[in-house]
């Protein structure tokens, strides 16, 4: 079973209507978006700076 984990953020609401403009725009849900574009950045981070490497706590 995959490990998930949550994190919350807060937005004033003028970001948060033009996210989920955006997101919508792009066929994503809010949620969907936020995966999407952080995968990007691990991903992006990774090329500049080299594959982050993470000790698994499999307890």
């Amino acid at each position: 079973m995959e490990d998930i984990r949550f994190i919350n953020i807060r937005l004033n609401k003028e970001v948060h209507d033009k996210f989920r403009y955006a997101s919508e725009y792009e066929g994503r849900s809010m949620s969907k978006q936020t995966i999407y574009l952080i995968n990007k950045y691990v991903r992006e981070f990774e090329v500049e700076n080299g594959k982050i490497e993470i000790e698994r706590d499999d307890k």
